[in-house]
């Protein structure tokens, strides 16, 4: 009834999903052995710079400022997982308008030392005169290795 190439083809077609079969049991084994890595911190959607570990986060309060068009903040960020050759960090600010670009860039707005990968700092921010933004967006570097961290936006 079979003929020899309708044989060869059933044996061939069989060979195939029996190695499918094996393959998807390894697969199932292989992932048993090696689990999920765990899960990283969520950035903010629209993020300008998704990096990281490092990984920072922050608070931002605002300030009452007297003067006509200045805005202020207090910042206070945590720096967690950086390389523990690293001795300190910085972070580093943009101002982002309406559109989610960032107008402006301020360097330095916060940082300290850092210990075991670790690291906080606090400071008051203020925009020079005329300078806003709709949205802070803020991300450190871990020194000396220049690893750049998530990006985070407090007020949001």
């Amino acid at each position: 009834m079979f003929t020899k190439i309708d044989r060869t083809f059933a044996l061939i077609a069989t060979l195939a999903l029996l190695s499918l079969s094996l393959m998807g049991c390894g697969l199932i084994q292989l992932g048993a052995n090696n689990p999920a890595p765990p899960p990283q911190p969520q950035l903010p959607e629209r993020s300008l710079i998704s990096a990281g570990p490092p990984f920072l986060t922050c608070q931002a309060s605002a300030l009452p400022v007297g003067a006509p068009n200045v805005e202020g903040w207090g910042l206070k960020c945590t720096l967690i997982q950086a390389p523990d050759s690293d001795t300190h960090f910085a972070v580093h600010l943009l101002l982002v308008n309406a559109r989610g670009n960032a107008d402006h860039f301020f360097a330095d707005v916060c940082g300290d030392n850092l210990l075991d990968g670790q690291g906080d700092c606090r400071s008051s921010f203020f925009t020079p005169p005329g300078v806003t933004g709709e949205k802070l967006e803020l991300f450190a570097v871990s020194l000396p290795s220049k690893q750049l961290s998530n990006s985070v936006r407090p007020m949001e």
